[in-house]
């Protein structure tokens, strides 16, 4: 096992303070220097055309964090500013504070996964065979399935989807948003997933907490010191787990992903020679 990962795994999982102090600095420079924050429904809808200085939103709901969640929401309504709030099949559990969010007006999407769902259940170990047409086509349909509860239960259409990314896709070296389809897309009138090229294209700068180190963001580079530099357009990711300790919850997460992953490699799998990058978000 990689020691320096796994030191690193229990400092961000349980060895720090809450950081929400530091998201209220990251509104409030942002109302200084004049920058328009927002969910990214909203900056798709004016894109570069909008505003001049835009700092567009977003939150993966990884695991049920509430607290984590709230804090995120409860701040945003202070600074009277909305946000992108993606969850995943297991998180969308938080219905009140989900409700709480589409009735203030931020944005609720789906942090979909079902190309690694499938291939946990039937115990697929190589990319090729999950990119097979019959796999593709049952990954269509456990989407649409999804997609309609989803919809039905928000009594909403959601616009946007927003791959997960589950350690089975480090192991199978492909990313679960290359099988949305143009067919789900159609179906559901989705406007973008969150990792469209074409969308990503209309950032000048994209910050993220998701990092290999100690640092607090990737490449020790902050929101803050971004706008502070004047970049126009800024894409913020951020992760409430990682901002709020629920020391239980990540116990109770870790040792299932730990089975999980055990089982895994004990199978093997057969992704070698792939030439796709696999993001490390969403851990």
């Amino acid at each position: 096992m990689d020691i320096h990962w796994l030191l690193l795994r229990i400092r961000k999982d349980y060895l720090f303070a809450p950081r929400h102090q530091e998201y209220r600095q990251i509104l409030e420079v942002a109302r200084k220097q004049k920058y328009k924050a927002m969910s990214l429904l909203e900056f798709s809808k004016s894109g570069r055309t909008g505003h001049q200085r835009v700092l567009a939103l977003r939150h993966d709901v990884d695991n049920n964090n509430r607290k984590g969640v709230r804090l995120f929401f409860e701040l945003e309504k202070e600074f009277g500013v909305s946000a992108t709030y993606y969850f995943r099949l297991k998180t969308f559990k938080m219905t009140r504070v989900v409700d709480e969010i589409l009735e203030y007006g931020s944005e609720v999407g789906y942090h979909f996964e079902e190309p690694a769902t499938l291939a946990k259940r039937d115990r697929i170990t190589s990319c090729r065979e999950l990119e097979k047409e019959e796999n593709r086509k049952r990954i269509d349909e456990m989407m649409e399935r999804n997609i309609q509860n989803i919809n039905a239960k928000l009594g909403i259409q959601i616009k946007s989807l927003c791959s997960h990314n589950d350690f089975y896709n480090r192991q199978l070296e492909v990313e679960n948003h290359a099988f949305l389809s143009d067919r789900v897309r159609q179906k559901f009138n989705i406007l973008f997933e969150a990792y469209d090229p074409s969308f990503m294209a209309l950032f000048d700068e994209r910050v993220c907490d998701v990092t290999d180190d100690s640092c607090l963001w990737h490449d020790d580079r902050s929101p803050v010191e971004a706008m502070l530099d004047g970049v126009p357009k800024i894409y913020v990711l951020t992760h409430p787990h990682q901002w709020h300790p629920a020391p239980i919850l990540n116990t109770r997460e870790n040792m299932q992903r730990l089975f999980q992953e055990l089982y895994y490699r004990s199978r093997g799998s057969s992704c070698r020679g792939s030439d796709k990058v696999v993001s490390k978000e969403g851990t």
